[in-house]
């Protein structure tokens, strides 16, 4: 495999993962330049970082990208941003997108659903997401330099999706400040929708024959509006000092999964030229889902858009979600299936698009232009585990539930011809007597393979094949207590 950045570059990305959601003391001031964009005047912040290593960044918070998804725009493609008078004051994040993050209110009782690790994260990360509208499609950059274009101009752009789950997150907790500073880039991070109103498919089966815009208003919200941000960087970046023909998206998780999609998408051409998917991937078993149909038929009834005689059940349910308040679409309960995502992308993505694995196989032009790292974990598992499964490990008895569990969700058919392949290959046979411990790593690793590792490494290979320059990384740090997952 042949090296995509330099050193400098590849420590710079790892600094910028490291960095996610540590906070930045500095001090700001407005900025003294004004930038006139397709949609109106706008005027950012300037942060002055606390490292004489560090120069200072120009950022603009909550700037719009698209129009509110409100009304009759819920459930809808996204559209251009609306314009506005004046000049807008990019000072403040906008709002999260609408979603229930996971109930965290009782320590001992949610760790025994999830480690350590994951719970002090998701207690650092729920103050951010406190605010939450559907108006919600907005992005934030970090540039360079004090709004003046600096000698490395125009900039490298480097747009981050956020992950952890289909289900909550936004752009704003991962702080690009440093990132932008050291590494001499403009960094964007996005929100984008999240649940059912980002992934919900709401006709029973995409219709291929309609217009382009009617059938993508089927569902898949969400990667089309990382593709919509994606075009206002295109035509805008440059007027931030920023370089539209060097733009690197990467996706971490789930958000690696939506970058992996846009990748073989043939609406994406000419929106950037590097991806990093970093642990994920379009071939994660939980990167799709593969029951929207049922998840579909599941919101009709609970908001009483499909009748529970099952007398409309082919319907086109849009219309009377628009219909519907916000609470009603967030108390909707998804069934929850181990190692499955209760809402996800459904195939096909769009009708242009019907399989990711055939699209990357037979090498869509985005896919095989496209400069690709991938990157991964030795714990890309460690949140499938609870806080005493992490510290004591367990016996080989629970290892085989958890494996036939995971086997019995994610494949369809040879299912006892899986599980014994897998106990069977993870096993170290040379030890009679395994300690619990010992049958917790294996069991991380196999779990770890098999729903992010064996994906990824699909996929570089496939680019491999006919792509261009491309790079495998995997991280091995660990803290000095216990592991947690990084990536």
């Amino acid at each position: 495999m042949l090296s995509l950045y330099s050193h400098r570059s590849v420590s710079v990305t790892l600094l910028f993962v490291i960095l996610l959601v540590q906070e930045v003391i500095s001090s700001l001031r407005y900025s003294s330049r004004i930038v006139e964009t397709q949609s109106g005047s706008i005027r950012g912040i300037i942060l002055e970082l606390n490292s004489r290593h560090l120069e200072p960044v120009e950022v603009f918070k909550g700037v719009p990208y698209a129009a509110p998804p409100v009304g009759e725009l819920r459930f809808e493609p996204p559209q251009p941003p609306l314009p506005w008078t004046g000049t807008r004051l990019a000072d403040t994040f906008g709002a999260s997108c609408p979603q229930r993050l996971p109930d965290i209110t009782n320590k001992t009782a949610a760790l025994q659903h999830m480690p350590k690790g994951r719970y002090h994260f998701l207690k650092k990360l729920m103050p951010l997401l406190e605010t939450q509208s559907e108006d919600c499609l907005f992005l934030n950059m970090y540039v360079p330099g004090s709004g003046n274009r600096g000698l490395e101009a125009p900039y490298s752009v480097l747009v981050f999706v956020h992950g952890e789950s289909f289900e909550f997150g936004a752009g704003h907790p991962y702080d690009g400040s440093v990132f932008s500073s050291y590494g001499h880039v403009i960094v964007v991070t996005l929100n984008y929708r999240l649940g059912i109103l980002g992934f919900l498919r709401t006709r029973p089966t995409p219709d291929l024959d309609r217009s382009r815009a009617k059938s993508m208003s089927g569902g898949n919200l969400a990667v089309k509006d990382i593709d919509m941000c994606l075009r206002w960087i295109k035509l805008n970046i440059a007027l931030f000092g920023g370089d539209p023909s060097r733009v690197t998206v990467v996706g971490h998780d789930s958000g690696a999964a939506l970058v992996n999609f846009l990748l073989v998408a043939t609406t994406s051409k000419g929106l950037f030229n590097r991806v990093i998917l970093l642990s994920g991937s379009a071939l994660s078993p939980w990167a799709t889902s593969h029951n929207g149909e049922s998840i579909r038929l599941s919101v009709g009834r609970q908001t009483g858009c499909i009748s529970v005689n099952k007398t409309n059940e082919e319907e086109d349910i849009t219309h009377c979600l628009k219909s519907r308040t916000l609470d009603e679409l967030l108390d909707v309960q998804l069934d929850t299936i181990r190692f499955v995502p209760r809402v996800a992308p459904t195939l096909p993505i769009d009708e242009r698009t019907p399989d990711p694995l055939y699209a990357m196989e037979h090498s869509s032009e985005t896919f095989i232009t496209s400069e690709v790292m991938i990157g991964v974990t030795t714990t890309e598992s460690y949140n499938d585990f609870n806080a005493n499964d992490i510290q004591y490990g367990f016996e080989e008895d629970q290892r085989n539930r958890i494996l036939r569990t995971y086997v019995r969700n994610t494949y369809v058919y040879h299912l006892n011809e899986i599980f014994s392949a897998v106990r069977n290959e993870y096993t170290d046979w040379d030890k009679p007597i395994q300690h619990p411990i010992n049958v917790r790593d294996s069991t991380m690793e196999a779990l770890s393979d098999g729903h992010t590792v064996a994906p990824l490494v699909h996929v570089g290979y496939l680019h491999a094949r006919r792509g261009r320059r491309r790079i495998f990384f995997i991280s091995v740090t660990r803290p000095k207590k216990g592991i947690t997952r990084k990536g």
